[in-house]
C-alpha cells in the first residue's frame, strides 16, 4: 500500500515539473526596432535605434510582434507631450497631461533698505520707488513725495513727521539740507512758507511742503541729498542716492 502511495506521488510530482518546463520553454519571435517612428512630422527614431535609460541602458525604442508594434509607455507619453506616473500601492501605470507650473508673480519692486553707518542712514531708491520713507531712530522720519530735476532746477515733495511721544522737539531743518550732482553742490534756494512757520513738529504731527535747489550743472543719472532729521539737539544725518533716470 504505502509503495503504490509513493507511487502515486512521484507521479503527480513529474507531471507538475513536465508542465511547468513546457510553460516556461514557451517563447515568442520579436523584432527590435524595425520601424522608423515621427511625431507630428518630426522623425524621433530612425530603423536600428535604441535610446538610453537614465540608468545607462541602453533599450529598444520598437517591438514588432505579429505585425504589431509595441512602444514603451513612458517614451511614448515623453514623445506626445504627456507624462507617466507610477502607484505602487495599486500596480498603476497613470499617464496625464503635463501640468505647466504657475510662475510666481514678479513682486514690486521697493526701495532698497536703509543702512546706518554711525548717525547717517545711507540708502540708494529709484525716482519710480517714490514715496519713499526714511525712518530715523529719534522718531523723525522723512518721506521723499515727489522730485522734479533739470537744469531749471531741483524741487522735492517731501513730508517731515515726528513719530515719537515727545512734542516739540522735532525741528523741520530742511534749510541746511545740500544736494550734490557729481560734479557741484547745487545752492539751497528757498522752502515753502510751512517749513518757516513751524518751529517744531509736534509729537504724530507731519508738515508737507517744497524744498528747491539750483539746476543740475551737467546731464546725470542721479542726485545725492545730504541732510539731518533733528529730534531737538539729537541729529541723525542721512545720504540718499536718488537715480533720475
Amino acid at each position: 500500500m504505502k509503495r503504490l502511495q509513493g507511487f502515486i506521488i512521484g507521479f503527480v510530482v513529474s507531471c507538475i515539473l513536465l508542465l511547468n518546463v513546457n510553460v516556461f520553454a514557451e517563447s515568442i519571435n520579436v523584432l527590435f526596432n524595425v520601424v522608423n517612428i515621427k511625431v507630428n512630422g518630426t522623425q524621433v527614431a530612425k530603423i536600428g535605434d535604441s535610446y538610453t535609460l537614465s540608468n545607462g541602458q541602453k533599450v529598444p525604442y520598437s517591438i514588432s510582434y505579429k505585425g504589431t508594434t509595441y512602444l514603451p509607455m513612458r517614451k511614448l507619453a515623453e514623445l506626445l507631450g504627456k507624462e507617466v506616473t507610477w502607484d505602487d500601492k495599486t500596480k498603476t501605470a497613470i499617464v496625464n497631461d503635463k501640468t505647466t507650473p504657475t510662475p510666481a508673480p514678479t513682486p514690486t519692486p521697493t526701495p532698497s533698505e536703509a543702512t546706518q553707518i554711525g548717525d547717517q542712514w545711507v540708502v540708494s531708491i529709484d525716482k519710480e520707488d517714490l514715496p519713499f520713507t526714511l525712518n530715523a531712530k529719534n522718531g523723525m522720519s522723512l518721506t521723499i513725495n515727489k522730485v522734479t530735476a533739470s537744469t531749471g532746477g531741483i524741487r522735492i515733495n517731501l513730508t517731515l513727521k515726528n513719530n515719537s511721544t515727545v512734542s516739540d522737539k522735532g525741528q523741520p531743518m530742511t534749510s541746511t539740507w545740500e544736494i550734490f550732482d557729481g560734479k557741484e553742490t547745487l545752492k539751497y534756494l528757498n522752502q515753502d512758507d510751512i517749513f518757516y512757520d513751524v518751529d517744531y513738529i509736534r509729537s504724530g504731527q507731519s508738515i508737507t511742503g517744497n524744498v528747491n535747489f539750483a539746476g543740475l550743472s551737467h546731464d546725470t543719472d542721479s542726485i545725492i541729498l545730504y541732510g539731518g532729521l533733528w529730534q531737538y539737539i539729537d541729529c541723525e544725518e542721512f545720504k540718499i542716492i536718488i537715480k533720475l533716470k
